[in-house]
């Protein structure tokens, strides 16, 4: 089998940080990125789990600050010695840095003038445009059900024999029509994970329709799916997101899917609320940025007392900025705020 070429030049170096009971990104896989790397990957393991990094962020800063000063160290040397090469003057006898000459015209004050943000964007998912009739002849579609169970030989050899004339029509269906806990949809996407490296690994070039749930289950897969897209060119993934009654149907509306990822091929995603209908894409819609003036939150519900607000996730990162903003620029009082977190999380510090 042909070696994958490395995808990050020498110039590029990685630093992986890994938990040492991570269940969800085992430290035990970490060594494998050395083959996407020229440069030498460095490996750094932390005691904790998925979330280790809350608990680890001094010494992570710590160990990263140091690793980006040797790598700057190291790439410094190298360029003065190709100087020194070239016989740059005073290049052998030690490196001078000498402060850059601002360019005639650039203002004083202009480097500590005001910032423009990064302009804030919106998914929304909008009405398609209907499609140019196209009269290529819709190849039809392979149903592969894929479920927190591994897909048997049998039917990865038979969808492997389909790709050769038809769109693989890939369902993702939990065992009991609906998801029971997070470790089965983790199980989903793994299996989906597999599949995929079966097909790369056969050397098929192949269309993937991934079908799943509109909601917030199945997820994981879905997220899965674009990974591959990007890392795997030689197969095309299209998403469909229908109704879960339409999910378990799904042995029913296979040509119609089929036809719709024809109809609708330079789409990435589409969403159908009925089975067939109007058919949805996601498109990014600039938003106004808020203003620090008026008030985006109201502090008093309709019954004039003061209203509370559940957020959830909001004690990490971004959470706390969440919150910095509502409590500092909107006003709020902090015992308008709840605060949902997940069991066993790292101990809150600071405002929080």
């Amino acid at each position: 089998a042909a070696q994958l070429q490395p995808l990050l030049p020498q110039s590029v170096g990685v630093e992986l940080f890994c938990g040492t009971s991570d269940t969800v990104a085992p430290w035990t896989e970490a060594p494998g990125w050395q083959r996407l790397v020229e440069a030498p990957v460095g490996l750094h393991y932390f005691p904790g789990g998925h979330e280790f990094m809350q608990d680890q962020r001094p010494n992570i800063l710590a160990t990263w600050r140091r690793d980006a000063i040797g790598r700057l160290l190291q790439r410094r040397t190298m360029e003065a010695a190709m100087l020194a090469a070239r016989g740059v003057p005073g290049m052998p006898g030690g490196l001078t840095l000498t402060p850059a000459t601002p360019k005639a015209g650039a203002g004083a004050g202009s480097a500590a003038g005001p910032k423009n943000d990064l302009p804030l964007y919106a998914v929304r998912w909008q009405q398609a445009t209907p499609p140019i009739p196209s009269t290529a002849k819709n190849a039809g579609g392979h149903l592969v059900k894929l479920t927190s169970e591994p897909l048997s030989e049998g039917q990865i050899a038979d969808a492997i024999q389909a790709t050769k004339n038809q769109l693989l029509v890939v369902a993702c269906q939990p065992m009991g029509n609906v998801f029971e806990d997070f470790e089965e949809e983790q199980r989903l996407a793994w299996s989906f994970v597999h599949f995929v490296q079966c097909l790369l690994e056969a050397g098929v070039t192949a269309r993937l329709l991934l079908v799943t749930a509109a909601g917030t289950t199945g997820a994981m897969v879905a997220g899965a799916s674009k990974a591959v897209a990007m890392e795997a060119s030689e197969l095309r993934i299209q998403r469909i997101f229908v109704s879960p009654t339409c999910l378990q149907e799904i042995s029913e509306h296979v040509a119609w899917l089929s036809a719709a990822a024809s109809r609708y091929s330079e789409e990435s995603d589409l969403w159908f609320r009925e089975k067939p209908g109007m058919a949805y894409v996601p498109r990014l819609e600039k938003m106004c940025s808020a203003s620090k003036k008026a008030r985006c939150i109201q502090a008093h519900g309709v019954d004039g007392e003061l209203a509370s607000y559940v957020l959830t996730g909001a004690t990490g990162g971004l959470g706390k900025a969440v919150v910095s903003w509502l409590v500092n620029d909107q006003g709020l009082q902090p015992s308008q705020l709840v605060l949902l977190r997940r069991a066993g999380s790292s101990k809150l510090e600071g405002d929080l």
